[in-house]
């Protein structure tokens, strides 16, 4: 009997789900075959050939045929092993079976095409980000998946406005804060989330915080789109600016939720915190403030603000450093000039922006120093020009962000180096380091540093976190002999998530832990679990897509390699190495030999490299890389290799043992 109740996502990052909810680890292409089929709302189905041209569109005819019919046979195996249908496949057409799957799109276009009310917490619940994210593809499915992004963002945001403005009289306040909230994320330029707010606020009779909304909405249109705000949130501030016996229509409407038990009135909005300084931590963890670039007649200076915006928000990611946020930033840059600004907020650090006009060109200072001895550590010019494409600010952007975080450490281990009682923060960096090296002294080094950190903070989760790394990279090193060290990885890996669930270090590690022992279902669990609470984590990234190429998903694993590239331009060679197994599964052995030629030293993947010549008929060249590996790696057989290589389907082995062997390895 198959399960009547599965659930698939297609908005945000792509998953399944049994009625249980268990993890469906259908292939990536499934959910773009998915979302096709539902836009065709053909109930007779779509033509194979149709398909196959819309997933493969560079591929020749038959070659896309070809991959459809592995793809249909991926996805039968996971269907059979979970009793689960989604498709129905007669040969000639493929159609959704729609009586067994819940799909989060479909529900969305269905709720958005009606003009009627509905709940709006569920229509938030159920848009939880863009369609197929990061899965952009060729040249013709990009722009289709661009295309269909938009309608559903846009279907989104309309349907919302129409629930919440005018505030609807028998709507749960808590309800409308939380949808207005909600918009507000998808679309900071929408005004009718802050007019939402403003009037909540007004309602429950706050018209302080309404007013602080109707200022940062001004000031980021003023600043990020050089426009003022429209007409209606303009006359709604003056009438919050109004005396109270005039606004007292704006409280007007019945309220028509009970309060709960014991309560005065409905439940209370959250209100904005106030700025105060925050209780010391044992570990350590320096705080930093980016301001913004002083005031500028410059179409330039917003711009500069917009750039230094994301890399706060993006540095807000990082768990080495507490950011200050960049509405607080805001009011520094005006108050820097007291002399105990930085000190009523427990500032470290602080990187201060200016932007110079010279011409019709630019250039952004950034100079990064010490809050309490005000001691430049790091200083830069950057070029900013207003020709500057989209892609050069983001790499501006990135490049900023790492090289704060990284100054940070150093002058942070400098400092610390010269005190008699270093604190945890500091041991984590000392093993940090370590850790940069691959071989076992620095992991045994790293893991004392470690353990240093957890004695004087038990609880700093990032110090757990590289602790269970030094007993996998130690079990690793010593051929995988002993089981205790991956166990006491697990045990630690677990103690993190135990004591941070917000923290994506702890599932990081679970996951390389439950690689190790080939529990691939768990280990796909924990970083998706990881990704979702660190979307932007480079490197988790390309930890989460080596585990998909064991896991035999290559489609979904180059899925994520790229992403992780796209992050870290200049990237290390694991993620190439990476990216080379993954096309070398998928048959793509010309794009696995140019992925390994990225790596700077690519003696580790000379085994890969070998097996890719060798599929494509190139001996010469295979015999050429035996030949260099059997210098490097002498002990190396075929024999040995099967009974460590942690790949989840047999056939994945058996296609890379074949291209050992006609490599010529024995």
């Amino acid at each position: 009997m198959i399960d009547m109740s599965g659930h698939l996502y297609l908005l945000g990052r792509p998953r399944a789900l049994t009625a249980g909810g268990a993890a469906l680890h259908f292939p990536n292409k499934t959910y773009a075959l998915t979302a096709h089929l539902l836009y065709a709302s053909d109930a007779a189905g779509v033509p194979r050939r149709a398909i196959a041209e819309f997933l493969w569109e560079s591929a020749e005819p038959s070659v896309a045929s070809a991959n459809l019919r592995q793809l249909l046979v991926r996805i039968r195996d996971v269907e059979r092993a979970h009793n689960v249908r989604l498709f129905e496949d007669d040969g000639q057409s493929v159609r959704l079976s729609r009586d067994h799957f819940t799909i989060d799109l479909d529900q969305l276009l269905e709720l958005t095409r009606e003009r009627l009310r509905v709940n709006v917490v569920g229509l938030c619940d159920l848009y939880t980000g863009d369609l197929l994210a990061d899965q952009d593809g060729e040249p013709k499915f990009a722009q289709w998946v661009r295309l269909r992004r938009t309608e559903c963002r846009e279907a989104f945001i309309a349907s919302v406005c129409r629930q919440i403005e005018p505030l609807p009289p028998r709507t749960d306040r808590t309800q409308l804060f939380r949808a207005a909230r909600r918009l507000i994320e998808v679309d900071d330029y929408n005004e009718v989330g802050p007019r939402t707010l403003m009037r909540l606020h007004a309602e429950a009779g706050r018209p302080d915080l309404a007013k602080i909304v109707y200022r940062e909405l001004k000031a980021l249109l003023t600043r990020d789109l050089n426009v003022q705000v429209d007409p209606v949130t303009e006359r709604l501030a003056a009438e919050l600016d109004a005396p109270a016996s005039v606004r007292t229509h704006l409280a007007a409407e019945p309220r028509m939720i009970a309060a709960p038990a014991g309560s005065a009135g409905e439940p209370k909005l959250a209100a904005e915190p106030r700025m105060s300084e925050p209780p010391a931590r044992s570990s350590g963890v320096p705080k930093l403030a980016i301001l913004m670039p002083p005031p500028l007649t410059s179409d330039l200076h917003a711009t500069a603000c917009a750039l230094i915006d994301d890399v706060t928000i993006g540095l807000c990611r990082f768990k080495g450093l507490t950011v200050v946020a960049p509405h607080t930033a805001w009011q520094l840059v005006e108050e820097a000039k007291q002399q105990d600004a930085f000190e009523r907020f427990n500032l470290d650090y602080v990187a201060e922006s200016r932007l110079h006009q010279l011409g019709s060109e630019g250039v952004l200072a950034v100079k990064l120093y010490s809050a309490r001895s005000r001691e430049i550590v790091w200083a830069e010019h950057f070029s900013f020009t207003p020709a500057s494409s989209a892609q050069q600010y983001r790499e501006l952007s990135l490049r900023l962000m790492l090289t704060l975080t990284s100054r940070v450490e150093r002058a942070e281990l400098a400092r610390y180096d010269l005190a008699q009682h270093p604190t945890a923060y500091h041991w984590y960096l000392v093993g940090r380091q370590s850790l940069t090296a691959l071989d076992l002294p620095s992991a045994r080094r790293a893991r004392q540093a470690f353990k240093a950190a957890v004695s004087l903070a038990p609880d700093f989760v990032p110090a757990i976190s590289g602790l269970a790394r030094t007993y996998q990279i130690e079990w690793l090193l010593l051929a995988r002999g002993d089981g205790g060290l991956l166990a006491e990885a697990e045990r630690l890996a677990a103690r993190a998530i135990e004591l941070d669930e917000t923290d994506a270090r702890g599932y990081r590690e679970s996951g390389i832990c439950h690689l190790y022992a080939r529990h691939y279902d768990a280990c796909l669990d924990a970083y998706a679990r990881a990704e979702d609470l660190n979307p932007q984590h480079a490197d988790l990234i390309a930890d989460h897509a080596d585990a998909l190429v064991h896991a035999s998903d290559p489609d979904a694993a180059l899925v994520k390699i790229e992403r992780a590239i796209e992050l870290n331009p200049l990237a290390p060679d694991s993620y190439w190495w990476t990216a080379g197994g993954a096309n070398y599964l998928t048959g793509n052995y010309q794009a696995s030999i140019a992925a390994i030629g990225r790596m700077h030293n690519s003696t580790p993947a000379l085994q890969l490299q070998a097996a890719s010549h060798a599929m494509l008929g190139e001996r010469e060249a295979a015999a050429q890389c035996v030949e260099q590996a059997r210098e490097v790696h002498p002990e190396f057989s075929i024999a040995k290799w099967l009974q460590i290589v942690p790949f989840k389907d047999e056939r994945h082995i058996r296609h890379y043992e074949a291209g050992l062997r006609q490599a010529g390895f024995d």
